[in-house]
């Protein structure tokens, strides 16, 4: 596989890792009280999980072109952009 394309996979892995964390935050957020009621009908947190859900399947197929010391270091950026929100 070529570098673009790994580099694809990465950014996407990277940001819909962080915009997944921030969905999910925000669809809690929207809820006036915990119930399981409410969660499963906030579109919020059905995008987050989906967003959640396509980072882990494109981690997975980034890890089998790359080494986990090189993809962890170079994804945990999400963590920096979660940070400013």
């Amino acid at each position: 596989m070529d570098y673009a394309a790994i580099l694809t996979i990465l950014v996407i892995t990277t940001f819909s890792g962080s915009a997944g964390a921030l969905a999910l935050k925000k669809g809690m957020n929207d809820l006036p009280q915990l119930s399981l009621k409410l969660v499963l009908r906030n579109g919020w947190i059905y995008l987050g999980s989906f967003l959640y859900i396509l980072s882990a399947v494109t981690n997975i197929v980034l890890l089998k072109f790359l080494d986990y010391s090189i993809a962890f270091p170079m994804t945990s950026y999400d963590i920096c952009l979660d940070r400013y929100y």
